[in-house]
């Protein structure tokens, strides 16, 4: 496969216009490039594309939308879900399907609310970030040893995506990224499973694969042994959130302005759950690996890593993009795992950008 340069979009935006939010359609000006060299297996497209390092100011994302809201999503059981809004203030949003975004293990909903809900907000897309139950300000069960299982999991995304006014694409981070594969996927003991009619899209931010860790985490030991060993005790014991250094090799670019690292570490610690997101090792013995699609499958599904990523390399999402036999697996030039939040951030969210461009046209 070859590698092929793009640039991000290029946007001119009206600072003083109550419509900015249409101005992502009339008065985006894109660098148009050829389409890259594209390898098929088994039906699945694969597009090997690195993105050249731009500076962190290139584009503004603030003063046009309302502010970020939270709000609470009540589950048949009565457990309340953390959910953050943002929504366009204009009808553009009402043409455009609005963005779930969800979090990975450690994270909570705050992580989408410092750049991609008002990146995407900006450019006439209504925002949702939840937390998962006992994640972030959700509902907690100090007692439970871990906060459901994927299933579970999926059948609360499942209900909060019936409250919304049209079918979204889901963003999905991390292990956040597996539960939204469940949820897309179903299983062959649930009649759990998504079509097109109640999600119009996937991408997969630094996503585990369908079929788990093991041959991830393999790859990453016979690369960088004793890196490998820090890294799966940091996620088994969670010492990420006890020391920043950590948090940076695991999660960020190396080269993340420390006011920022300093943030986010901040607000790690500060919405982190001391329940976990999933029993990793029941997890292992009873969900995985994930069905197959079935032959009715038609959810585009784009699957997102950065080459400086320590947790998902490229080869876990060109695995994933096959799974799903019609995704597209891209790899962003100089980011890490945390794609929403790292040094070049927005070069993730002007290639979802780009996607979803071309995802509207078949909607």
């Amino acid at each position: 496969m070859n590698a092929m340069l793009l640039q991000p979009g290029i946007e001119l935006m009206s600072k003083t216009s109550s419509t900015t939010c249409f101005i992502r359609r009339s008065l985006l000006l894109r660098i148009r490039h050829p389409l890259p060299t594209l390898s098929r297996r088994s039906g699945c497209i694969f597009h090997r594309t690195c993105f050249a390092p731009v500076a962190t100011t290139a584009v503004s994302v603030a003063g046009s939308t309302r502010r970020v809201q939270r709000d609470w999503h009540v589950l048949p059981d009565g457990t309340k879900l953390e959910v953050l809004r943002q929504i366009c203030d204009v009808e553009a949003g009402l043409s455009t399907p609005p963005l779930l975004m969800l979090h990975g293990a450690g994270h909570a909903a705050w992580c989408y609310k410092e750049n991609f809900m008002p990146y995407f907000a900006d450019r006439g897309y209504d925002t949702y970030a939840v937390s998962f139950r006992c994640q972030g300000s959700s509902d907690r069960q100090s007692s439970a040893k871990s906060a459901g299982t994927l299933a579970s999991h999926s059948e609360d995304i499942q209900h909060f995506i019936s409250t919304l006014p049209r079918p979204p694409v889901i963003l999905a981070h991390s292990f956040g990224g597996l539960i939204a594969q469940r949820y897309v996927l179903g299983s062959k003991h649930s009649v759990l499973c998504a079509d097109r009619a109640s999600t119009a899209g996937l991408v997969l931010l630094g996503s585990a694969p369908p079929y788990g860790n093991g041959s991830l985490v393999g790859r990453t030991f016979r690369r960088r042994p004793l890196f490998s060993i820090r890294l799966t005790w940091g996620f088994i014991t969670r010492s990420y959130a006890r020391s920043m250094p950590l948090f940076r090799d695991m999660f960020m670019s190396s080269d993340i302005p420390d006011k920022d690292l300093q943030r986010y570490y901040q607000l790690l610690q500060t919405n982190m759950s001391p329940v976990q997101l999933v029993d990793f090792r029941e997890l292992n013995k009873h969900e995985l690996p994930l069905q197959r699609p079935g032959p009715a499958f038609s959810i585009p599904v784009l699957a997102l890593c950065g080459d400086q990523d320590v947790v998902v390399d490229l080869e876990a999402a060109e695995e994933t993009a096959a799974h799903f036999g019609q995704g597209s697996a891209i790899e962003l030039k100089g980011m890490a795992h945390d794609l929403m939040l790292d040094t070049r951030w927005q070069q993730a969210a002007s290639t979802i950008l780009e996607w979803l461009h071309g995802l509207e046209e078949t909607l």
